[in-house]
């Protein structure tokens, strides 16, 4: 177990072939465990009863940009773009990471592949508010979609090598 971790997190928008991250989030009041999550009466969460009073994902205090080094959101922007392009994701990912306080060493935890909101709050450093950034998903998804329209598959082979017509 490591101990001593600071949550950061970071958008991905885009597809495999040219994507692009947002701002760094780091979340400021601790983890947001399974009980803050889910039991804490998080908006679009199952009800369930919760003894810690938690107030589910409106708990959560951030700050953007991450109080994080230069080197850190270096790390941070290339193992985000790389597991975006690596598991062929399309359109609009948040990518969870924890820091080592003590070492400074930098973890990917998950991919959420629709997270809440889009993260529109991570592109708003960018200038990219919550309608912007749904024009520019839809578009990509547009030209996704033709693209993969436009493919024409063929497969070289053999089959009917030797083939005599009778």
């Amino acid at each position: 177990m490591v101990k001593n971790l600071k949550e950061v997190n970071i958008s991905v928008m885009g597809s495999t072939e040219n994507c692009k991250c947002s701002a760094i989030e780091e979340v400021t009041n601790g983890f947001l465990d399974y009980s803050k999550k889910y039991q804490g009466g998080a908006k679009g969460s199952k009800k369930i009863p919760n003894k810690t009073g938690s107030k589910g994902m409106a708990s959560v205090s951030r700050k953007v940009p991450a109080n994080i080094t230069k080197a850190q959101t270096k790390t941070i922007n290339e193992v985000a773009s790389k597991a975006f392009k690596v598991l062929n994701a399309h359109g609009c990912v948040r990518i969870d990471f924890m820091i080592n306080n003590k070492t400074g060493k930098v973890y990917c935890n998950e991919i959420n592949t629709i997270p809440g909101s889009l993260a529109f709050y991570l592109w708003e450093h960018d200038g990219i508010n919550f309608s912007k950034e749904c024009d520019i998903l839809i578009k990509n998804a547009i030209d996704r979609y033709n693209k993969r329209s436009k493919k024409v598959y063929s497969f070289e082979t053999s089959v009917l090598d030797g083939y005599k017509k009778k």
